[in-house]
């Protein structure tokens, strides 16, 4: 049951700093804890060094926590991203299990000009677009925040 409930903790972790920028370990603790993860500092540090997460320069020149970029963990997507079908003015994101809530607050957060908001499950994220907006332009903003977007698409 331990070795779960850790793999689960570990997911949290790459979930978080895929889809939000975090600079500080405070912050990323915050975030565990709203997400039900009770950890200690020490504990993040470890986890940390298991998942080769380090601190990078972002493009508004402070710096966020990420997946070492030589990290080759074997999954097909680092965003957890399965599928993406539009349909109209909404699109379904289907993504593996728990990484929806997060893919969709980064939707949010980032305000695409093309995107209204979204519902979030735990596997798949509901879009509801601007009226009169073309499936690749959707695809093609998204892809700034998720660049295997245009591979998914359906």
């Amino acid at each position: 049951m331990r070795n779960t409930a850790k793999a689960r903790r570990l997911e949290a972790i790459l979930n978080i700093v895929r889809f939000v920028k975090v600079d500080n370990q405070e912050a990323m603790l915050r975030l565990l804890s709203e997400r039900g993860y009770a950890v200690t500092q020490a504990t993040l540090s470890r986890d940390f060094a298991e998942l080769k997460i380090v601190k990078v320069p972002d493009s508004q020149g402070g710096y966020r926590y990420m997946p070492h970029p030589d990290d080759s963990s074997g999954q097909s997507s680092p965003s957890g991203l399965v599928s993406i079908e539009v349909s109209g003015q909404m699109a379904v994101i289907r993504t593996r299990p728990g990484y929806a809530n997060v893919l969709a607050a980064n939707i949010d957060d980032t305000r695409l000009t093309n995107v209204m908001g979204t519902v979030a499950g735990d596997d798949t994220v509901l879009v509801v677009l601007r009226a009169g907006i073309d499936k690749t332009l959707f695809v093609d903003e998204l892809s700034t925040i998720m660049p295997d977007a245009r591979q998914k698409l359906i």
